[in-house]
């Protein structure tokens, strides 16, 4: 903690009884804290690569699909935006560009009815996997999307 140092003349009845100073440290304010980027304004800022505004458009989108997916998947928010730039960076490794958006429109189009029987991790374990394996993305959707709905 940063103080200051404030010095305050002695009272006159002790200003010439000794040399100790009346030193009174008073706490200075610690300057506020950045407001933090909410997740989606986090996903469409790393997905725009810089700056973007809080009410762009993107960000209104990763919102709302951030709210389908863990309606879905049964996860917060922030679980599902970590996985998702998880998945973006394990594909990214593979030499596989895709983007947030791209990821969270297509898992969300894997559950088109009810509530996931598999989490969003694993799922995006299997998108992962088939991606690696040459398929688009649109192949890899539909894939899933067949197996995981029987």
């Amino acid at each position: 903690k940063e103080s200051k140092t404030v010095l305050k003349p002695l009272p006159k009845n002790n200003r010439n009884k000794g040399t100790s100073l009346n030193i009174k440290r008073s706490k200075t304010p610690k300057p506020a804290a950045k407001p933090q980027m909410s997740m989606e304004h986090t996903l469409a800022f790393l997905d725009a690569d810089g700056y973007i505004p809080g009410d762009h458009f993107s960000v209104a989108r990763f919102r709302s699909l951030l709210h389908q997916l863990s309606s879905t998947y049964n996860a917060d928010k922030d679980r599902i935006g970590n996985a998702t730039v998880a998945i973006q960076n394990q594909l990214k490794k593979k030499g596989i560009h895709v983007t947030l958006l791209n990821i969270l429109e297509g898992m969300n189009r894997i559950y088109t009815t009810g509530k996931a029987n598999q989490t969003y991790e694993e799922c995006g374990a299997a998108y992962i996997i088939l991606r690696d394996k040459g398929h688009s993305h649109r192949e890899t959707i539909n894939t899933l999307k067949a197996f995981l709905n029987r």
